[in-house]
């Protein structure tokens, strides 16, 4: 149940239910042009190479939805609001849509990080 409430959440932010699911299929590709992969990885989907918050680097955002909300991620990336008293190091480049599929997407991201080689 906890999942389909953070996916329905996801779908709200993003702001129209049946546009969402496109939406969130560019969102990986995003992720990547915006250069949100220079630091983060999603390494339960095989996504990014930077180091890990295990070896200094920012988290890895595998599971992030299991530990942030879409309204959360958003305000993070647009550096309105703090994690830990500190904010994101770079505010969103795109636009509000890109930024809104972007953080629907990450509230689906539910695995635990792949272990390390």
């Amino acid at each position: 149940m906890h999942h389909l409430t953070r996916i329905a959440a996801g779908l709200a932010v993003a702001g129209c239910i049946t546009h969402a699911p496109a939406a969130w299929a560019q969102a990986p590709e995003a992720f990547s042009r915006y250069g949100c992969d220079g630091c983060h990885t999603v390494s339960a989907y095989g996504i990014g190479t930077a180091p890990t918050a295990d070896a200094g680097g920012p988290p890895d955002l595998s599971d992030v939805g299991t530990r942030r909300d879409a309204a959360f991620i958003q305000g993070f990336l647009k550096k309105q609001v703090a994690l830990d008293g500190r904010k994101h190091m770079l505010r969103f480049p795109g636009s509000d849509a890109e930024l809104s599929a972007l953080a629907g997407w990450l509230v689906t991201l539910d695995r635990p990080p792949a272990p390390a080689p």
